[in-house]
């Protein structure tokens, strides 16, 4: 029998949770999606400040559309939270730092999520209670997304809970409504599956699944449990109400705006379909023969990077370190850029270290800081402060190109002979067909916004160094980048799709 204990379990995980996140955040950095998602909650708050001082004029068409409009793309419960998150801790009460107050609401959704997991799991034992989050959090990056003011923590967080509420609204946990429940009590699990549903639709779109699949576990069930599960689905068509009710963007020409919604993630070209391993969607576009190319526009400067505590000072000495004991010294890349780098950084040197694979550079960064991995290859985008602080220390750079943060830094050819220019490249391209002398009044205008001083010295700092080329020039380098790195994702076995 399960006790008081039992009882407080989940609550007690999930507070724990979401202080273990709000006291480890500091380090994780900033991915590029999580900037999008600032940007967005940083226009809502000011929407906020609107609707309090003019309620009208914020609600009206024109300041829907304008507020609302930026990432329209994702619904906005979780965004308008990031934005009162901020706007009460940061910007009125002064209390938190600007990504701290941002991620509040993040931190708060993971706990929840250890709450619905372990009331899950208790369904089963103590032990599965424990267990459920526990195994969750262990799992592949998932502790640090669950630090990030973005959509994936929390969509995982409402998916658990509207199971918990599916579950509860069946009898299928302890202390839910048994079959003989009062109607009255019945209405009020539906109402909260219909409520905790609706939380997911609005925070993302991947809560459009769930009606069919608890329509197949309804029909799975036998008996009793099968009706009682089929008069429970209709609560779901009330779930909608709560993400009206949360994206002002759609209390305007809501039809237009849902279309867009919708349409965007059909046919959404990044989303790819694994089943077993393997790719079963492709993007839909050949990246030689439908773009016309425009301009390079920046590269970034591919750096070999240890701690600064590291006693490693040089590439040699790195080299002699990996030679001593082949297979012990591991680096960290989150890119395929990266790891390519190490398999062509090993074969030059003839050394044989293990690559650790993360998401993204601020992962990284932070396994650096914590001495995770031994040394990385990356771009100085999520490293650049702390290479400016001395924290961590660059030992090569993999083009020619000057590197202010660290002037004396040698390329790595100097020590390595065989690596040639390894960098990550924007370019600007339009669609198959266009006009030639359009193609050459973007050209010459990109050119020339990217020689502005001021601009320049912002895509510096943010470690995306400006280039341009002729159309002509960008065609020849895409097709020689194309070739070069398919011979060494051939020749390494990397999967890159």
């Amino acid at each position: 029998m399960k006790g008081a204990g039992d009882a407080r379990l989940p609550g007690a995980l999930g507070a724990l949770t979401a202080l273990a996140m709000a006291a480890t955040q500091g380090g994780v950095g900033f991915t590029r999606d999580e900037g999008y998602y600032f940007a967005a909650a940083s226009r809502i708050e000011e929407w906020i400040a609107l609707l309090l001082h003019a309620p009208a004029q914020a609600l009206s068409a024109a300041a829907t559309e304008r507020f609302w409009g930026y990432n329209a793309e994702h619904p906005g419960l979780a965004k308008l939270l990031f934005a009162s998150s901020h706007f009460v801790f940061t910007r009125t009460l002064n209390l938190l730092p600007d990504a701290f107050a941002f991620r509040l609401p993040a931190f708060a959704f993971a706990g929840l999520l250890s709450v619905w997991l372990a009331q899950l799991g208790l369904a089963r034992s103590r032990a599965a209670g424990v267990l459920a989050p526990l195994v969750f959090w262990c799992a592949e990056g998932t502790f640090f997304h669950g630090h990030l003011a973005c959509f994936d923590v929390p969509i995982c967080a409402l998916t658990a809970g509207t199971g918990v509420a599916w579950a509860r609204a069946l009898g299928l946990l302890p202390g839910a409504a048994p079959p003989a429940a009062t109607d009255g009590r019945r209405s009020w699990d539906g109402a909260w599956l219909s409520f905790v549903f609706g939380c997911a639709l609005a925070v993302k779109h991947n809560a459009w699944f769930l009606p069919g699949v608890l329509l197949v576990h309804a029909l799975l069930c036998r008996g009793a449990l099968r009706l009682r599960a089929l008069r429970t689905l209709p609560w779901l068509f009330a779930g909608p109400l709560v993400l009206f009710a949360t994206w002002p963007l759609l209390w305007h020409d809501p039809a237009r705006h849902l279309r867009d919604w919708v349409e965007f993630h059909l046919h959404h070209v990044h989303y790819a379909w694994w089943y077993l391993g393997d790719l079963y969607r492709a993007p839909p576009y050949d990246p030689f023969n439908d773009f016309a190319p425009i301009t390079l526009t920046a590269k970034t400067m591919q750096l070999l990077i240890v701690n600064a505590a590291s006693d490693v000072k040089t590439v040699m000495d790195l080299v002699a370190k990996a030679k001593a004991a082949p297979g012990k010294l591991n680096f960290g890349a989150g890119t395929i850029t990266t790891k390519l780098t190490g398999y062509l950084f090993n074969k030059a040197a003839g050394t044989e270290t293990v690559l650790v694979p993360y998401n993204g550079s601020a992962e990284v960064t932070q396994a650096l800081l914590t001495g995770s991995v031994d040394f990385s290859f990356d771009g100085p985008s999520a490293s650049l402060s702390l290479i400016q602080s001395g924290r961590l220390r660059v030992l090569a750079k993999f083009d020619p190109r000057p590197f202010p943060p660290a002037p004396d830094v040698p390329l790595i050819t100097a020590d390595i002979a065989g690596l040639d220019e390894i960098t990550v490249w924007l370019g600007l391209v339009a669609p198959k067909g266009t006009p030639a002398p359009i193609i050459d009044k973007l050209q010459g205008e990109v050119a020339k916004a990217l020689a502005d001083p001021a601009i320049k010295d912002k895509a510096d700092a943010s470690g995306l160094y400006p280039a341009t080329t002729t159309p002509g020039e960008f065609a020849d380098f895409i097709r020689k980048e194309a070739q070069r790195w398919s011979a060494v994702v051939k020749e390494s076995g990397m999967r890159y799709d």
